[in-house]
């Protein structure tokens, strides 16, 4: 058991992290040094991410 555990953690962290990374700023935090100032305009929204059946990451902005 846990060994699945383990395994759901490490894919639950993959999708966070690509979450992340996709958003182009910095918000409370989730601090970016390369994107230092928080955009409400772009990024005021929920970050949707998944795993497709052939196994890429695919992600999209959903709307609050």
């Amino acid at each position: 058991i846990q060994f699945f555990e383990l395994s759901f953690a490490c894919k639950a962290a993959e999708l966070i992290v690509t979450a992340a990374l996709k958003r182009t700023e910095s918000r409370g935090a989730h601090y970016r040094q390369d994107h230092p100032e928080q955009n409400d305009t772009r990024w005021q929204v929920h970050v949707q991410v998944q795993r497709l059946p052939d196994g890429v990451l695919d992600w999209r902005v959903v709307h609050c």
